[in-house]
């Protein structure tokens, strides 16, 4: 074969495109001891590939394979019970966590009468519709004034936040 065949042959073997008679040439070709200086570059490559194909493995490769196999499966069983009692090692830790962070909050049943003092409202209620009246204009004022208070604070805020509202135009 000429060098130029060859190395129409080989851009076809690295696109992809050769036949297997072909890469076979290719095989034969690089097996020579005369290969020109300007395909030697490719000659490692097809002699590795020749004694690749020479090589298999030993009579006992499989049962090797096997016993060590069976060894891991064992040290397998092992670190998963490990790695299962972390977790639920993990899980009582934020469980008990949780119960002594989070506050108790106090029963909503009614009290007991023996042990807690029960309020008297009768002494707060208003002896007069007029003094009912005034404390409920009373409440409603304190209400307003926090209420007008919330107000000029949010729309303080909401003008800070104009000129950040121009920047994201």
């Amino acid at each position: 074969m000429t060098i130029q065949q060859i190395k129409q042959l080989l851009d076809k073997y690295f696109n992809g495109n050769t036949s297997l008679l072909e890469e076979e040439t290719l095989r034969q070709y690089f097996q020579q001891a005369n290969v020109p200086a300007e395909l030697k570059p490719y000659q490692p490559l097809f002699q590795y590939l020749k004694s690749a194909r020479e090589d298999s493995l030993s009579d006992g490769f499989e049962e090797k394979i096997l016993q060590s196999i069976r060894q891991d499966t064992t040290s397998v069983k092992i670190r998963s019970l490990q790695f299962y009692g972390l977790r639920i090692a993990a899980a009582v830790a934020l469980l008990i966590g949780i119960y002594f962070l989070i506050p108790k909050q106090e029963s909503l049943q009614a009290p007991d009468t023996a042990t807690a003092t029960m309020v008297k409202w009768e002494k707060y209620e208003p002896e007069s519709t007029e003094e009912a009246f005034e404390k409920t204009q009373a409440a409603l004022k304190i209400l307003a004034k926090k209420l007008n208070g919330s107000a000029d604070k949010a729309a303080k805020d909401i003008q800070r936040m104009e000129p950040i509202k121009k920047v994201f135009k």
